[in-house]
């Protein structure tokens, strides 16, 4: 049974005018609107997150690169077409970073020093799958063993006819490197902004 108070409230209600009723109800439920917004907003995003989130199958990072196209899709494409599930798997192509091939540059550079502990956070977690830069990038990140032996996993026929062109870059002996400077698909989606003497 209702009080007395509720009925009159009841009553002021069914008389009151738009503009008095909207002032009623934002002072009583403002708060708890707000709230209970807050919740469904922060809910809907972890639930879009969870579905929509795809699992990295391939991450490349190209040092020193600048793009000459706003969209990586023409260097991923062709191999997510043949080698990856695109609905959960995707491919990310990272040009963000450059390091100098001078170390004595690298802290007058406004992002050097950043960029460098970022990949190196990238190298030990296992992040990145494939770094492309120039032989001066590629060379000073060999002697902090950066790299895998290649041998290790790709195919020993590639390899060898890598080898045979003089495309493979080794460090203390061990195959760490495969040249691209002549890379069209490369070539036309990026412009190498580092040294210009280096491969």
């Amino acid at each position: 049974m209702m009080d007395k108070e509720e009925i009159k409230r009841r009553e002021w209600l069914k008389q009151a005018s738009f503009k008095e009723k909207m002032k009623y109800y934002s002072s009583y439920y403002t708060i708890p609107l707000i709230i209970t917004l807050f919740f469904a907003a922060v809910g809907i995003s972890f639930v879009r997150t969870f579905i929509i989130h795809k699992e990295s199958a391939l991450y490349v990072t190209l040092v020193n690169f600048a793009a000459l196209k706003e969209d990586s899709a023409a260097i991923a494409d062709p191999f997510a077409k043949e080698h990856i599930n695109t609905r959960r798997q995707e491919i990310v192509i990272d040009n963000s970073s450059y390091i100098s091939a001078d170390e004595s540059e690298v802290n007058v550079l406004k992002y050097g020093y950043e960029d460098e502990q970022r990949l190196m956070t990238f190298v030990f977690t296992g992040l990145i799958d494939i770094m492309i830069s120039g032989d001066d990038v590629i060379e000073r990140y060999a002697e902090k063993q950066w790299f895998d032996d290649l041998s290790t996993f790709m195919d020993a026929d590639m390899l060898a006819e890598f080898e045979k062109e003089g495309r493979i870059l080794k460090y203390g002996g061990v195959p760490i490197a495969v040249r691209m400077d002549d890379s069209a698909l490369l070539n036309d989606n990026y412009y190498y902004n580092g040294r210009k003497t280096d491969g």
